[in-house]
């Protein structure tokens, strides 16, 4: 092969290297395809992802919401995994599409057992799936107190049942109080000179209340407006307070007398002497003692009358029974009531409607 011949080939061969490795030559290109775009998919999100049911109490709102990805328009199906016993989930599946949430309401029984739980939401379309967890509580009702700290001392008190008001008397912060029988709530605080005794008149709305001052008071029921009717008797050398009062058929109110600093069986319960309040002439006039029975022995114990407000009872010298329709007064011995000696004093008693 002549010279010319040789360099020839050789550079036809150096030519086709050259463009090989310039990558040209002939119609098309030689390297890698481009990736294919990611598929369609969604994400699943709850809104609040935890929650906390009360055993019986109201219900709790999830709200759930889906977000497409690469061009996902798709709806989804999403459901509610198992829940605890007594927990329900209304509804218990959504069809929920991107950018328009959906919402379930969740309640627990009062049955339910306090517990924490991890629960699972799912949602599906097509092939998809994604899940979202919800963590659970269930915690127990707190319970309502029905008692209440009032303060002072409440002593004695009358139940109203058509109002369904309790009316009590505490002397602890001269006032007398007024509470719900609903909820036990306080209604209201009326200021009262150191009131004690409580009852209701016949007339169904106005209370009497005796004080350890020298009067006595009448509150009506549904204004809680007060009357005071102050007496300062003349019959003892001693100051009298009225702390016990009953509100007989007849309009009158049999009173305790109790002198100031003389003790007795019940330093608040009794007294020396036993007064008659009548509320139509608003007038004070004492029953007991009188010249048939004696000062000295004279004590008025547990002063109580029937539900018709016909009979009141109390122990002295004598066990007395009043009637409000005669406006008078029949004892018997205390033996008779209390045998064989009346060795202890009457203890207690109660009136029927009628006597007999």
């Amino acid at each position: 092969m002549t010279p010319w011949k040789i360099f020839h080939t050789l550079a036809v061969a150096v030519f086709c290297v050259f463009v090989a490795g310039c990558g040209g030559g002939g119609a098309g290109t030689s390297g890698t395809n481009p990736s294919p775009p990611p598929a369609p998919s969604f994400t699943l999100s709850l809104s609040p992802a935890s929650v906390t049911l009360a055993r019986g109490g109201t219900s709790q709102a999830v709200q759930v919401s889906v977000a497409g990805q690469n061009g996902f328009e798709g709806s989804v199906s999403v459901t509610v995994g198992t829940l605890p016993s007594g927990v329900t989930a209304s509804p218990n599946s959504l069809s929920v599409t991107s950018g328009a949430p959906e919402t379930f309401m969740l309640s627990a029984s009062s049955a339910n057992q306090v517990a924490q739980e991890s629960i699972t939401v799912q949602g599906v379309s097509g092939t998809l799936s994604e899940n979202a967890t919800l963590k659970l509580t269930i915690s127990s009702t707190a319970v309502v107190d029905p008692f209440h700290a009032v303060g002072g001392s409440l002593v004695h008190g009358f139940y109203d049942e058509s109002r369904q008001l309790l009316f009590a008397t505490n002397p602890g912060l001269n006032e007398l109080d007024v509470f719900s029988g609903v909820d036990f709530s306080l209604k209201a605080r009326v200021p009262l000179p150191q009131p004690w005794g409580i009852d209701q008149m016949p007339d169904g709305n106005t209370l009497v209340i005796g004080t350890q001052a020298q009067e006595i008071i009448t509150v009506n029921e549904d204004t809680l407006s007060v009357t005071q009717h102050p007496y300062s008797a003349t019959e003892s050398t001693f100051v009298l307070f009225f702390p016990m009062v009953v509100a007989m058929g007849n309009g009158k109110v049999l009173v305790i007398g109790h002198e100031e600093g003389i003790d007795c069986n019940n330093i608040f319960e009794c007294g020396e002497y036993l007064y008659e309040w009548d509320s139509n002439s608003n007038t004070f006039a004492q029953l007991e003692p009188n010249g048939q029975t004696q000062g000295g022995s004279w004590e008025t114990d547990s002063l109580a009358r029937s539900a018709d407000h016909k009979w009141a009872v109390f122990a002295a010298d004598q066990f007395y029974l009043y009637s409000s329709d005669t406006d008078s007064l029949t004892g018997v011995p205390l033996s008779t009531v209390n045998p064989p000696l009346n060795e202890f004093g009457v203890r207690g008693y109660a009136v029927n409607a009628v006597a007999k």
